[in-house]
């Protein structure tokens, strides 16, 4: 049988959920070792029944978590690409959620390194922060670890609008993930 090839009993069943993409499970008598092939997985089963069991199974993602530091036009702009790209962006002020995976800070200057601090230590996998090399160094320089914080964020693309901008940050991003 082309594509197809044997797995481990009950191996298959584990392969199955962590599947990225859509697969069906197979739970049949007439599988009488496990195998899979692509979209399929098949396990054998001892119910004297003689029944197939079929379920479909496609992981659902929760949204990747971002929180915007700031209301100038970069912060707009990367709330609204944050939001097209389907992740969940929270705005303003307030406590920085569990699974948060990116924080940006986009304020000219205000409130910066409260957020950058909270950010680090919450772990937040990307924190990027919207400045020139200097004064990200300047402000970096009064951060504990702020080694870890993307400064200038974003690729360098040569972005010169709020959108670019949002966008290499953006692409950063997934780029680190």
């Amino acid at each position: 049988m082309r594509g197809r090839h044997r797995a481990r009993p009950g191996s298959c069943l584990l392969r199955a959920g962590r599947a990225s993409a859509a697969t069906l499970l197979r739970i049949t008598p007439e599988a009488r070792e496990p195998y899979e092939e692509e979209g399929l997985v098949a396990e054998g089963q001892l119910c004297l029944s003689g029944g197939t069991l079929e379920i479909f199974l496609e992981a659902v993602l929760p949204p990747v978590l971002v929180r915007v530091h700031g209301d100038g036009p970069i912060a707009r702009a990367f709330a609204a690409v944050g939001r097209a790209l389907g992740y969940d962006v929270e705005s303003g002020p307030g406590p920085i959620a569990p699974g948060t995976s990116a924080v940006l800070v986009a304020s000219h200057g205000v409130g910066e390194e409260p957020v950058l601090r909270d950010a680090l230590a919450a772990e937040v996998p990307y924190v990027g922060l919207i400045a020139s090399r200097r004064r990200g160094a300047a402000v970096l320089a009064r951060v504990e670890a702020g080694e870890r914080v993307h400064v200038p964020a974003g690729l360098d693309i040569g972005a010169r609008t709020p959108g670019e901008v949002a966008v290499s940050v953006y692409a950063e991003i997934i780029r680190l993930r």
